[in-house]
């Protein structure tokens, strides 16, 4: 199947105040100020052309990408290439038509799979302000969301403990999920990160698991 050429069909409009997008393919950043409004027959069209496919012919790849953001991309880089080793890939940077910038960068974290930050500058309406660490602005746990890597042994696992505590990083112990063994730190940005290595298959009993703990603070 060859590249995507066609340019965006007349009905498509950009309402959103900030961006006006015109170009024929969009970077992940200008996709996040894209709102665009089709008319029904439009829709229907789009609908036509898409391949008629059983719903049991679809596989699953796992993710493409996770999307966060940052106020300080110079030590987000120094922290996911330097300390972790996922290396920086992919840096694009958007001119807001409004006024400020948008600036991306990926991550390769193994498998085809990628962390894209993305730190807005003088942009109006984005506060200059916001919480990147997600979970303080929500009142919830600092854990509570979260993002973890997978790691394929025990010593593999406690490598990395060991190069994060060297870095200066504040990690946990090696905590028993039953399931897996974990570590757990922070990004520059208050993002909680997790290394996890599962240490047997999941099976009918893991349905039905209780257990209890105590909820640390979200602050």
């Amino acid at each position: 199947m060859g590249a995507v050429e066609e340019t965006a069909p007349e009905s498509v409009s950009a309402e959103h105040p900030y961006v006006i997008i015109t170009f024929r393919l969009l970077t992940l950043a200008q996709c996040l100020f894209w709102s665009a409004s089709l008319r029904e027959t439009d829709l229907r069209q789009c609908s036509r052309s898409l391949p008629k496919r059983n719903h049991f012919m679809l596989t699953n790849s796992g993710f493409s990408h996770v999307g966060l953001s940052t106020h300080q991309m110079d030590a987000t880089i120094q922290f996911y290439q330097g300390v972790l080793g996922f290396p920086h890939v992919l840096e694009d940077l958007t001119h807001v038509q409004a006024g400020g910038t948008l600036r991306m960068v990926y991550f390769d974290v193994g498998d085809g799979q990628f962390m894209v930050f993305m730190e807005p500058k003088s942009v109006p309406g984005i506060p200059a302000d916001y919480d990147t660490g997600i979970n303080s602005a929500l009142g919830v746990p600092r854990g509570m969301y979260h993002f973890a890597f997978k790691v394929a042994s025990l010593d593999d696992l406690e490598s990395r403990r060991r190069s994060l505590e060297s870095q200066g990083i504040d990690v946990s112990a090696t905590i028993d999920l039953r399931y897996a063994k974990a570590i757990f730190f922070f990004d520059p940005n208050g993002i909680q990160l997790e290394f996890c290595c599962q240490i047997r298959p999941f099976n009918e009993s893991d349905l039905h698991q209780q257990s209890e703990v105590s909820v640390a603070s979200s602050s």
